[in-house]
């Protein structure tokens, strides 16, 4: 949860596509929404809610997997937006962070 919201990006559609679409979810007022697209489709990733802001790290976009591209990040004030990626981390894979 982000700001006592539920979000929802991207995902695999009904007919097995990759999908940019963000929704979020207000328990307070049981409704859904469809805010700002991600700026590529992606499923299959790791999703993180730090004090703030949502990193989502690499994924599939339907081609290929993200793991060396970066993460995008949510917060209230700045949107969505790509991250950049960082040296690799452990298992020779790359650590994405986000500032």
């Amino acid at each position: 949860m982000l700001d006592g919201r539920v979000y929802v990006p991207g995902g695999t559609t009904s007919t097995g596509g990759v999908t940019n679409v963000l929704e979020v979810y207000d328990p307070a007022a049981n409704t859904w929404e469809v805010r700002s697209p991600l700026p590529v489709p992606v499923t299959g990733y790791a999703l993180a809610a730090l004090p703030g802001k949502m990193v989502l790290f690499g994924g599939w976009d339907g081609a290929n997997y993200r793991e060396r591209r970066g993460s995008t990040i949510r917060s209230p004030t700045s949107g969505l937006r790509p991250a950049p990626c960082q040296p690799l981390g452990r298992l020779g894979r790359p650590a994405h962070w986000a500032t």
